[in-house]
């Protein structure tokens, strides 16, 4: 799977993108398997607000391991969609 960051993929400034918006237009151009964009733009949204809240109640809080187990989770799941 290509990684690239958001901005090269909608363009930096983008008004009105939403999370589902991008995820449709990823698959559209095979960077991401289609999939359920709705789904999954909620699932990161809610893993963002869940795994911020526990990091910031860690001390010190770790940005760098927050943001590692979260791309993983959705590396993994996103590839396995790919798969099925």
């Amino acid at each position: 799977m290509t990684m690239l960051p958001i901005t090269a993929i909608i363009g930096a400034g983008s008004s009105g993108i939403t999370a589902a918006k991008a995820l449709r237009f990823a698959a559209s151009l095979g960077i991401v398997p289609e999939l359920d964009a709705e789904y999954m733009a909620a699932a990161m949204v809610g893993a963002a607000l869940e795994v911020g809240v526990k990091m910031i109640e860690r001390d010190p809080p770790d940005v760098d391991a927050a943001t590692r187990f979260a791309t993983a989770v959705f590396i993994g799941g996103i590839e396995r969609l790919s798969r099925s």
